[in-house]
């Protein structure tokens, strides 16, 4: 048996990807690791043999995977994992553990996720490809951090590309996950007063190709559907809160009072005094 560990890698010198450890290793029968939970997304790619991974899903189900030459396995953050090498023909498998912003949308785009954990190979030269393109990283790990990041997409991209459990186009599960990413960002940071620019750059993408891909999903503009985010959440305060008109225009994004209550004019036909005394639910009803 041949086992080697690599260096752990500087996370603050990767932005998007962060690389903290790649490896490889030849495996006893029946060598076992787990349960237990990583703080960060482990990938493992088999070489050769055979072995089981136990993962619990999103409903803490645990579920049991048998794996082989050209598989691979997605290890989510906070998700508890055991993996065993087969008895009679223990695998040979090659790791990386990374994590940033596009971590988690990489694997999405192979159709790797929580519940979804287990990669496979299209066809041979798939499998030749994720094997190639993971060497050369676990092989040079003392390369500089442009020489990791670079290949962190390769290795990424070649996923995307070869994954046989793609359950979606790429072109159309990519603008799944943008404009997924752009509403998340507007439910977390509607109260303040973000831009469409700025959501554009949090998503790395230019404003008007975000506008164009969030139209085509949603049916509906991204100025739009920001607006009518601020003033659903403006109508349950209103309904359900004693906040002065003031104090509801400043915690749904909007600094000045005037344009808060044009936009809901405009939106409900009436002012928010009158939308709250025709909808007011008071406490003791």
């Amino acid at each position: 048996m041949s086992t080697f560990q690599l260096q752990s890698i500087a996370q603050d010198e990767l932005i998007d990807l962060k690389l903290y450890q790649a490896g490889a290793q030849n495996c006893h029968p029946a060598h076992l690791y787990g349960p237990a939970i990583r703080n960060h997304f482990l990938f493992h790619y088999v070489l050769s043999g055979k072995g089981t991974l136990q993962s619990t899903n999103s409903k803490g189900e645990d579920r049991f995977y048998e794996l082989s030459s050209g598989q691979g396995f997605l290890i989510s953050p906070d998700q508890i994992n055991t993996y065993i090498a087969n008895y009679e023909d223990p695998w040979h498998y090659m790791w990386i553990e990374i994590d940033g912003t596009l971590a988690k949308r990489a694997f999405a785009l192979a159709g790797l996720s929580f519940d979804s954990p287990i990669y496979t190979a299209k066809d041979n030269q798939a499998r030749q490809q994720i094997a190639t393109q993971m060497l050369q990283l676990t092989n040079h790990l003392d390369r500089s951090s442009f020489f990791l990041s670079g290949q962190l997409y390769l290795i990424l991209d070649a996923l995307i590309h070869t994954s046989q459990t793609q359950a979606l186009d790429v072109q159309t599960k990519r603008t799944n996950v943008y404009v997924k990413d752009a509403k998340d960002y507007i439910a977390h940071h509607y109260h303040r007063p973000i831009t469409v620019e700025e959501i554009a750059t949090h998503c790395r993408l230019n404003r008007n190709y975000l506008s164009r891909i969030f139209k085509e999903e949603m049916r509906i503009g991204l100025q739009e559907y920001l607006v009518n985010f601020r003033l659903s959440v403006a109508c349950d305060l209103l309904k359900f809160s004693d906040d002065s008109i003031r104090a509801i225009s400043e915690k749904t994004g909007y600094n000045n009072q005037l344009y808060f209550s044009k936009a809901f004019k405009q939106k409900f036909s009436v002012s928010p005094t009158v939308w709250r005394n025709h909808n007011r639910i008071m406490p003791n009803q």
